[in-house]
């Protein structure tokens, strides 16, 4: 059987994740020894857009990641495990938007808050009257339970989209180091291409900071 090269495995994969039948019907054994993958399973399911994305992004050539600006100047630089880093990157990725999301959440939370806390303050003289003063002061303070937990809430919500857009920048810096051994200048480039293309704006010069961290506490622990 004749060996199947890194731009073969990645042409095979990306053509298999854009089958619609990859997502019910899995390759047989054969199939993915011969295509130098695992078998797909239904986790990846939700998380196969985001991976066609990372694969059309502009950050790969020949199977490999690209080493320059243009197809005639670039050669392929070798990644290890393929499936594992554009699978990792895709997982990390989805995790981010799904936290960076917690703003638009937050603002249904609040209207729905609104709509609890006006009902609230209709029953409250009701109760009063009706039923006596003790018996509306116990609204009373889930009224002001309500409102602590409301200001609680959107202000660790509100720390979320900067603290995680840190914690992804830096976690990619660590999978592009792990799968692939290429100049620093490479990998903060293409890492700041990839974030550009799924919309977590970043910079070459930021890249380099995050990888050259990552490489320090490495150091620091030898």
């Amino acid at each position: 059987m004749d060996q199947v090269t890194p731009h073969e495995k990645f042409e095979r994969l990306l053509a298999h994740l854009k089958k619609p039948v990859a997502l019910t019907k899995p390759m047989s054994t054969l199939e993915a020894a011969v295509m130098g993958y695992r078998i797909k399973d239904e986790f990846l399911e939700d998380h196969i857009p985001t991976i066609i994305k990372i694969m059309e992004s502009g950050i790969f050539y020949q199977g490999g990641l690209k080493s320059g600006y243009w197809a005639n100047e670039s050669t392929s630089i070798p990644i290890r495990d393929l499936e594992t880093f554009v699978f990792s990157l895709a997982f990390l990725f989805d995790e981010f938007k799904r936290l960076h999301s917690l703003p638009e959440q937050q603002s249904v939370m609040d209207r729905e808050f609104e709509t609890i806390d006006a009902i609230l303050k209709c029953l409250i003289p009701i109760v009063s009257t009706f039923y006596g003063k003790r018996n509306s002061n116990l609204l009373t303070q889930i009224q002001k339970k309500l409102e602590n937990a409301r200001n609680k809430i959107s202000k660790e919500t509100a720390t979320v989209p900067k603290r995680f857009s840190s914690k992804t920048k830096q976690a990619i810096a660590k999978i592009f180091i792990e799968h692939i051994n290429a100049p620093d200048d490479t990998i903060a480039e293409r890492a700041a291409g990839l974030l550009t293309c799924l919309g977590i704006g970043t910079g070459k010069e930021l890249m380099r900071k995050k990888l050259h961290k990552i490489q320090n506490k490495k150091l620091v622990r030898r």
